[in-house]
């Protein structure tokens, strides 16, 4: 039998809990970090204004240098272990300075070419370069292929980054914000009074525009731009990025550790800290490797994970859980958590039918979440009084790690570094219930904590055995608490058996129970098939079977593995176009426009006839009888395409022959390109820029610059071309 339960599962949930010196990272409950010790405070005047960072779609990184109005181009490649540290990487000018203009009776400074003071850089997916040149107040577009300034953008303020985001070009000056693209300016914002002067930009991966003002003061300002009332004070701060989790790094004075924010709707929760030594205080970049890079005077570096060192108790109080009805006795809680050698958590109750009427205790959010939005505050379940809480010394229930997992049948646990614990609820007699969270560690490692949850009622099993046994009050107490294990075994058994109906439907049985499962319907599973198709061939395998060796049953099973539809010709389909010959030059075989056209001429006409000196066509039932093609409209790894070849083999007819195309092979007239067949629009075959000590030559790459394509409705001629 399962009983009901109360528990505390989301992260929202823990929010409503009192917490103290603890802290909430991912839904994780764990022991607070100790404050960390700042740097000595950086003079506002000797910090230099941000230069920019930015990496191109071949991993090569730009870096400006403002005041000698350069900007520096390192070819990067991922952090090499063999390589030593100090070893730097090449690097080289990528603009001189600007020669001194030549001024005259009707001359004026040239200030279209070399900038000044070059500070943001941003780059698009078309590899140009944007610059801020803050000194002349205006935006360069720079062309990396050609080597050629194609756009100047001239503003009302001195631009001091920007950023490029999902085809758009954003430009922050010190009063606005700009929208630009490659050709012109689109439109601008101005900054509410809290982000000006701005300083830094940065985008979220959902489009949320966050900026900095004030940067490298005790004042810095931070906060999203559609929200300014959410802004707020991070000392020191001097960049900020989002990273490839999404969250918010924000670069603070030299010295000092990166910070990192995880933003949720309902809080901004601090996670742990980067160290970057060396750090020059000018910005930070993430990198094609899904770090945050910064430079120092030895050249480009990577942050790394700073050590946490935690406190060594924390504590957390529950908000009421209401079982309903009075009188009620509690059975058992069970936490799913992580408990490391020489950490611990107890557990202490306040279970009553009459609350305490004085003043509760206060509502405290998690360390590490400075500022907390929770969604109707009004609605969240009272916390107890002050007078209830057990002090911090007084008696605590141990856990006990369960050795066979969770005590829901068939549920296993969310994630593979969490166990369940379990403890009985003794004294737990009353209608509502508040539980009290110990966690104790060693400043080196923490306890973890999902979810808690509590059952109710307690097990009767005290009333099948004789009253004697349980007239006195120790006496029953003794023996609920004895009995629990056993009924809680009694009780997992019962649920395993009520819930048998799990381990035989294909969507729900434990991925292990799979081949079992399969094994009742004589389907064998291929290893190299993902869990979603396993599960969905083990549901259709009654259909698939019926229809197996048609092309139903063939289509079905490949969209199964692959998880999208393929397209199968048959080759009868096709039979009559091919083996002329245009003007004696050579051979067109198969090459299709549609059923029923050709190029040479239609079907069925005197133009049939071979032309002279063409070759003999070749035997139509030997070219298409018992073939068939099958279109994979995407490209394949090696080992999908021996899974593939796998299921053709067993499952296609056995006197048929086939052919495997895939988009890999391009588009191929005749070959596997037929217009209203297999035609197919969309991304292109998966070829992408060649790039150092991560690309293969002659293996899914480019050298150079992809050509542009013929558009439709163009015409074929001079400067057009396929591909």
């Amino acid at each position: 039998m399962i009983r009901p339960f109360r528990a505390i599962l989301t992260e929202d949930q823990w929010l409503r809990c009192s917490h103290q010196s603890t802290a909430l990272e991912e839904g994780l409950v764990q022991l607070a970090e100790q404050p960390e010790v700042a740097s000595a405070a950086v003079s506002t005047d000797a910090v230099l204004p941000g230069a920019g960072l930015a990496f191109d779609t071949h991993c090569r990184l730009f870096h400006s240098l403002p005041e000698q109005g350069q900007i520096e181009r390192v070819l990067w490649i991922p952090p090499d272990p063999l390589r030593p540290p100090g070893t730097p990487l090449p690097a080289s000018t990528y603009f001189a300075p600007a020669p001194p203009p030549v001024t005259g009776d009707f001359a004026a400074p040239d200030i279209e070419g070399p900038f000044a003071f070059p500070r943001g850089l941003a780059i698009d997916e078309e590899d140009r370069l944007y610059v801020a040149d803050a000194s002349h107040r205006r935006v360069l577009v720079f062309d990396l292929w050609s080597q050629r300034i194609v756009a100047t953008h001239r503003l009302d303020a001195a631009p001091v980054d920007l950023v490029y985001f999902r085809g758009r070009v954003l430009v922050l000056t010190v009063e606005d914000l700009v929208e630009i693209s490659a050709q012109r300016v689109r439109r601008s914002t101005p900054l509410p009074p809290a982000y000006r002067p701005a300083s830094r930009l940065a985008i979220s991966p959902e489009g949320q525009v966050w900026v900095m003002a004030q940067a490298a003061t005790a004042t810095a300002t931070v906060g999203p731009l559609d929200k300014p009332g959410e802004h707020f004070i991070e000392p020191h701060a001097t960049d900020l990025v989002f990273d490839n989790d999404g969250l918010l790094v924000i670069a603070r004075a030299p010295g000092d550790t990166f910070v990192r924010y995880r933003l949720t709707a309902s809080a901004r929760a601090r996670v742990a800290s980067l160290m970057a030594r060396g750090y020059d205080g000018r910005g930070i970049v993430p990198t094609p490797d899904q770090r945050i890079g910064f430079w120092t005077p030895s050249g480009f570096r990577t942050a790394v994970a700073a050590r946490r060192k935690y406190v060594r108790q924390g504590r957390v109080v529950s908000y009421r859980l209401d079982s309903g009805e009075f009188h009620t006795r509690w059975g058992r809680v069970f936490l799913d958590a992580c408990i490391p050698e020489a950490t611990a958590v107890t557990i202490q109750l306040i279970a009553t039918d009459d609350p305490a009427m004085d003043a509760a205790i206060a509502l405290t959010p998690p360390a590490n979440v400075p500022v907390v939005s929770v969604r109707h505050p009004d609605l969240s379940p009272p916390m107890p009084a002050g007078s209830q809480v057990p002090a911090v010394n007084a008696p605590a229930q141990p856990l006990f790690r369960r050795p066979n997992g969770r005590e829901l049948p068939w549920t296993p646990t969310t994630d593979g570094r969490l166990e369940t614990y379990e403890a009985p609820l003794a004294g737990g007699h009353g209608r509502y219930l508040w539980i009290v969270l110990n966690l104790t560690g060693d400043t080196r490692s923490t306890p973890t904590i999902q979810n808690v949850r509590a059952e109710y009622p307690a097990h009767e099993l005290l009333k099948k055995l004789p009253k004697i046994f349980s007239q006195e009050p120790s006496a029953e107490d003794f023996l609920r608490r004895y009995l629990q294990p056993i009924e809680g075994l009694l009780g997992l058994w019962d649920g395993v058996a009520d819930q048998r109906q799990v381990i035989i439907d294909p969507h729900s049985a434990p991925a292990e129970m799979l081949p079992w499962l399969a094994g009742f319907l004589g389907l064998v599973l291929d290893g190299r098939w993902s869990e979603r198709a396993r599960r969905e061939a083990i549901a259709d395998a009654a259909w698939l079977f019926r229809y197996r060796g048609t092309i139903p049953g063939l289509l079905r099973f490949l969209e199964i593995y692959l998880g999208y539809p393929v397209q199968l010709v048959e080759q009868y389909r096709l039979r009559g176009f091919g083996g002329g010959t245009v003007g004696g030059a050579g051979i067109i075989s198969s090459s299709v426009l549609g059923l029923g056209f050709r190029v040479g001429g239609a079907i069925g006409s005197d133009e049939d006839a071979p032309l002279a000196g063409a070759q003999a066509a070749p035997d139509a039932f030997r070219t298409n009888a018992h073939r068939f093609t099958i279109f994979v409209p995407a490209t394949l790894t090696e080992e999908q395409t021996a899974a593939v070849q796998q299921i053709l083999e067993v499952h296609r007819p056995a006197h048929t022959l086939y052919e495997l195309c895939t988009q890999a092979s391009g588009m191929r007239i005749g070959r596997s390109l037929y217009v209203g067949l297999t035609t197919q629009v969309g991304r292109p075959t998966g070829w992408r820029p060649w790039r150092l000590n991560a690309s293969a030559l002659g293996r899914g790459t480019i050298v150079g610059r992809p050509a542009r394509g013929l558009s439709v409705g163009g015409t074929l001629g001079e400067g057009s071309g396929l591909g």
